[in-house]
């Protein structure tokens, strides 16, 4: 009994076992090999396959480990879903590894798919079995948790030895002849030759293992001619190859044999439908014959004489009305003699019952895009005449053709100018056969000679500066000229006239520093776009001068000026159009220019009669000299009285104020408690009786 339930227990455990190790391997994540047995240079792949039992996965890594001295490592190939989230890969000399995440914990390995593979080639000089190690480990749900789901698994793979590079035919037989000398695989040249009557030849060969052939040719050449046959063999591995070649003589014809017929007759020669007109006979060459309007195409059936040959030109028959030729061409046996019956086969026409298409090819108008036919159209006038300004170079009709035709124009464009061109438009009937041609010749008139060509006069016919006076005084001719502008004009423009038709630009608008020479360049360009000209004007800007008077405003530096008064000065820069001057001034006119040309902001001196003080136009902060005294004064950059300094003197007297009050009462405490706490240093004397 024990006996019993022990074998039990290890059948029920084996079973548990077996099944718990099913279960394992069935769901989940699985790693195979695409192929069991390479050769060198071939790929296999590594694919690691999601059957999507666990849910979600959130991340996984796997591993390939193989032998770098066999197996090359290509590239990782994603899955869609793993594609979605981000995968990192890194290759080492004998591993490749990748960790999955799902991207941004949103997109998840969910459904069946093939995960990751892995991409390796079958290195050239590889040798052995190849070994592989994968495993996919530390996978997990978007939790996340640890998933069940860690395989591994090693192979062994076969490697097939490399293709064969023997290009060697073991054997070859021509179908007739013998070859010379006997064959070997090592012999590549023979010789053979057959009977006249042999006009092809053809070969049984049987190559090395693996390696293949073809042969260049089957026909042989005529009677004592040598051809070259080659039969070239490609080895196993596609890039060995040899040639055999086998010069194959064909005998020529025997006197003792018959020579080949010459009769290229007919024996009999039958219709498809209908009957030949005489009745065939085979020395008759031609004959006649109708078939009904139904019937569009004809066949014959015929014998021609013992080894002759025979074939029919056409098939179809023409239209109802229409004679058709046959030729029925004879080749004799001897491929040199030829023998050709003609039959000309008659449709008939549509009966009267059928209405036939019509057979108007006319067009019932034609109007052209541009001029006027010549003579007017009518149906019935074929030929037209026209001509067309030189601006025109294409030229297309609208027509109307009579009902059920059709209509087509030969050309489009028109010749140059002074040429005569021919339009043709083909009109074809509803019936499809009946046509007929309108001709109109077009002329496409010469440049007119009014239109003169364009101008080459790149000539100004005036020339004016916005301030100043050319010298020399303009003229058309004079390319050269100078003039100057006061210190204050910081841009030039000129207002010019150009000869018909021509444009002009000026290279600039501002001048330079005061002092300097600016370059004007104005350039013409006449009406044809290639003739042009320069006209060039030196512009001087003269230097600032110095201000000087009895009284005056100088800003500048925080430096008071010398004066004979010892007036005060406040500061104050402008912007410069491109360089500044230093200027000071002193009341007494006596004024200094330095003529240092510099990058700083420019020191200006205002001059400010002694009179506008007396009109209110004085304020503090500057000078305003007036007789013997001066009042500071300072000024913005349009020179208008700055309010700036007085107002801040009213703000420190508004704050001293509003601090005032508290600040008395805070140093009368102080004495106050000063006083208080006083204690004499010696005692007081005492008072005397």
């Amino acid at each position: 009994m024990k006996v019993w339930k022990v074998t039990a227990c290890l059948v029920f455990g084996v079973v548990l076992f077996l099944f718990g190790g099913f279960s394992a391997q069935g769901a989940g994540f699985s790693v195979e090999v695409t192929e069991t047995e390479v050769g060198q240079g071939d790929t296999l792949e590594v694919d690691f396959t999601y059957d999507g039992t666990l849910g979600p996965v959130a991340a996984f890594r796997t591993e390939v480990q193989f032998d770098p001295t066999v197996l090359e490592y290509i590239r990782p190939q994603l899955g869609d879903q793993v594609a979605a989230g981000t995968t990192t890969t890194r290759v080492t000399d004998a591993a490749v590894q990748s960790v999955y995440t799902a991207h941004d914990g949103v997109t998840f390995l969910e459904n069946a798919e093939t995960a990751l593979s892995y991409q390796f080639r079958v290195r050239e000089e590889a040798s052995g079995p190849i070994s592989l190690y994968a495993r996919l480990f530390e996978a997990v749900d978007p939790q996340p948790s640890p998933l069940p789901c860690d395989v591994e698994r090693e192979w062994s793979i076969a490697l097939l030895p490399p293709p064969s590079g023997d290009a060697r035919l073991l054997s070859l037989i021509p179908e007739n002849g013998v070859l010379s000398p006997a064959f070997s695989p090592e012999q590549l040249e023979y010789t053979m030759s057959v009977p006249y009557e042999v006009t092809s030849l053809t070969f049984t060969a049987e190559a090395a293992e693996g390696a293949s052939f073809w042969v260049n040719r089957k026909n042989l050449g005529s009677g004592g001619e040598t051809v070259e046959f080659r039969i070239t063999v490609t080895a196993e591995d596609g890039k060995t190859k040899q040639v055999y070649t086998v010069l194959v003589y064909r005998e020529e014809k025997e006197e003792s044999q018959p020579e080949e017929s010459s009769d290229a007759r007919l024996l009999s020669l039958t219709p498809e439908t209908g009957n030949l007109s005489p009745a065939f006979t085979p020395e008759q060459l031609e004959y006649t014959m109708s078939v009904p309007y139904e019937v569009t195409s004809l066949t014959f059936t015929a014998e021609a004489a013992e080894g002759a040959t025979f074939w029919v030109n056409r098939k179809n028959l023409g239209s109802g009305g229409e004679t058709v030729e046959f030729r029925i061409t004879v080749t004799a046996e001897d491929e040199k003699t030829k023998q050709v019956y003609t039959v000309l086969v008659y449709r008939e026409e549509k009966e009267e019952s059928q209405p036939e298409e019509s057979s108007d090819a006319r067009l019932l108008s034609l109007t052209p895009e541009t001029g006027n036919l010549s003579p007017a159209f009518t149906p019935e006038q074929l030929e037209y005449t026209m001509s067309v300004p030189y601006e025109v170079t294409s030229l297309t009709f609208t027509a109307e053709a009579a009902e059920g035709a059709t209509f087509w124009v030969n050309r489009k464009n028109l010749g140059s100018g002074g040429e005569t061109v021919e339009f043709r438009i083909t009109v074809t009937a509803k019936d499809g056969k009946t046509k007929q041609i309108y001709r109109i010749s077009v002329y496409r008139r010469e440049k007119e000679t009014s239109q003169s060509q364009e101008s080459q006069d790149a000539r100004l016919l005036s020339l004016t500066p916005a301030t100043g006076t050319l010298s020399p005084a303009f003229s058309p001719d004079r390319l050269e000229y100078t003039m100057d502008v006061p210190f204050t004009v910081t841009s030039m423009t000129f207002t010019g006239e150009p000869a018909k038709g021509a444009t002009f630009r000026v290279n600039r608008k501002n001048l330079g520093a005061g002092g300097s020479d600016t370059v004007f360049l104005i350039t013409v360009t006449a009406e044809d776009k290639e003739t042009k000209q320069v006209y060039q004007v030196t512009v001087h800007r003269n230097e600032k001068s110095s201000t000087t008077g009895a009284g005056s405003i100088t800003t500048g530096s925080s430096n008071s000026s010398k004066g004979s008064s010892g007036s005060s000065t406040s500061s104050k820069s402008t912007k410069a159009e491109s360089s500044q001057s230093d200027v000071s001034s002193s009341p007494a006119g006596a004024s200094s220019h330095t003529g240092e040309e510099t990058l700083q902001e420019e020191e200006t001196t205002v001059p400010v009669a002694a009179e506008e003080d007396q009109k209110g136009g004085g304020s503090s902060g500057g000078t305003v000299s007036g007789g013997q005294g001066e009042i500071p004064v300072v000024t913005d950059e349009e020179n208008q009285v700055s309010l700036l300094p007085g107002m801040l003197i009213l703000l420190a007297f508004l704050l001293f104020g509003f601090l005032s009050g508290p600040l008395s009462k805070w140093i009368a405490k102080q004495l106050e408690d000063g006083s208080r706490n006083y204690k004499p240093k010696h005692p007081s004397t005492p008072n005397l009786p």
